[in-house]
């Protein structure tokens, strides 16, 4: 069976990288608290994340800082776009494993992109359990259709990008 997963290091440029990662870290960028994580309805203890919404196509939403990411979704070959948000996960003593979800309904494609390396992961099922580290400036794609988690760190914040589209390209 051919995989739907595609990994992909040194996405961006490091011009690009470099641009997009300066602004997301820097101490003005606007996160937002969430004290609940995927799908979960109650909180925990350490069961909490920051997020920043760059687009959402319903209710449609645009933050100023959309246009940072022209550079990834031109590499993607966006042909529509649903939604796209930043995760900023803190560190936990112990690596915490966040519900399996998918991001919406319906056939389209998601991507992690990877802010920063550290030990947290994100868990896609195809068929197995794939792991795939987080490494700064990688991106994985995947049928959004599959279930998938997201995972804390224990060496420093998580920081990622999560985006759900459709593209030109075929990449699995």
């Amino acid at each position: 069976m051919k995989s739907r997963i595609a990994v992909i290091d040194n996405f961006l440029s490091s011009r690009d990288f470099i641009n997009l990662t300066h602004v997301v870290s820097c101490y003005s960028f606007p996160w937002n608290l969430n004290v609940i994580v995927s799908n979960e309805c109650e909180y925990k203890k350490d069961n909490f994340m920051f997020n920043h919404i760059f687009f959402r196509d319903k209710p449609f939403e645009a933050s100023e800082y959309f246009p940072l990411l022209l550079p990834i979704t031109s590499q993607l070959k966006v042909s529509q776009l649903y939604r796209v948000k930043s995760n900023f996960y803190s560190r936990t003593e112990q690596v915490l494993k966040h519900e399996w979800h998918t991001d919406r309904e319906g056939d389209h494609l998601a991507a992690i992109f990877h802010i920063n390396s550290n030990d947290g992961k994100t868990i896609i099922k195809d068929n197995e359990e794939i792991e795939v580290d987080s490494v700064e400036n990688r991106i994985v794609i995947f049928d959004g259709t599959l279930l998938h988690r997201s995972t804390t760190s224990t060496d420093g914040p998580r920081v990622n990008l999560n985006f759900n589209f459709q593209s030109e390209l075929d990449f699995f």
